[in-house]
């Protein structure tokens, strides 16, 4: 049975395929291009990640993760919504290109979002073969000094039983809020009417300084 499903098999596609690879993990790649499969022999599929029969084909009905690392954001996204239509329970890990691309890869129902980069590749490749070390990206870099991280609001915080809208995150740091872990529930952009609570996880986006001076305030 495929275990791993990888979608696009460019530069990120290739790096994860050879971390899947040294793992032993049972995996199937698409792409649309069957010049990039020559001379390969593990499973691959051609054709457009995109379409049901496709993924069916794949294997994604029965799957436990799907790498989502084609060569536009917008394949990324539209895969992760079909793949998601045909399992539930199928979690999904996604490579960003754009920074503004990263909530929507989120609210499609990627659970960890990375940069378009070979380093990208070997980080959320760990995340299929290990996925109990880490639920999200830890400080993984996106751009230039632009970092997805996670934090956790302590009972000392003053964010506790406040507002998304009064935290005055966005304000006081320039941190963006991609997401919150709420137990075993993720909600994906959040709205401002959200209150947090403590022992809740932030999925935050910022460069260093921004997200050293959230620390500070989930700490308390």
């Amino acid at each position: 049975m495929t275990k791993v499903i990888v979608c696009g098999y460019g530069t990120v596609g290739r790096k994860v395929v050879e971390e899947l690879r040294k793992a032993g993990v049972n995996y199937c790649v698409i792409d649309r291009k069957s010049e990039v499969f020559k001379d390969e022999v593990f499973k691959y599929i051609v054709g457009d990640s995109m379409k049901k029969r496709v993924l069916k084909a794949a294997g994604a009905s029965s799957a436990q993760f799907l790498i989502a690392c084609t060569d536009t954001d917008e394949t990324n996204i539209f895969t992760i919504l079909v793949a998601k239509g045909l399992n539930p329970k199928l979690r999904i890990f996604a490579v960003g290109k754009k920074s503004e691309s990263i909530k929507k890869l989120y609210i499609a129902g990627a659970e960890a979002v990375v940069s378009s980069s070979a380093a990208g590749g070997r980080a959320i490749s760990k995340h299929a073969i290990i996925p109990h070390v880490a639920e999200f990206v830890d400080r993984i870099t996106l751009t230039k000094d632009v970092h997805i991280t996670d934090l956790v609001i302590s009972p000392k915080s003053r964010l506790v039983n406040v507002q998304l809208k009064n935290s005055r995150i966005r304000e006081n740091t320039g941190v963006s809020i991609l997401a919150i872990q709420r137990g075993k529930q993720l909600i994906p952009n959040p709205p401002s009417t959200t209150v947090l609570h403590a022992n809740e996880t932030l999925i935050v986006m910022g460069n260093r300084e921004q997200i050293k001076l959230l620390s500070r305030i989930t700490k308390g």
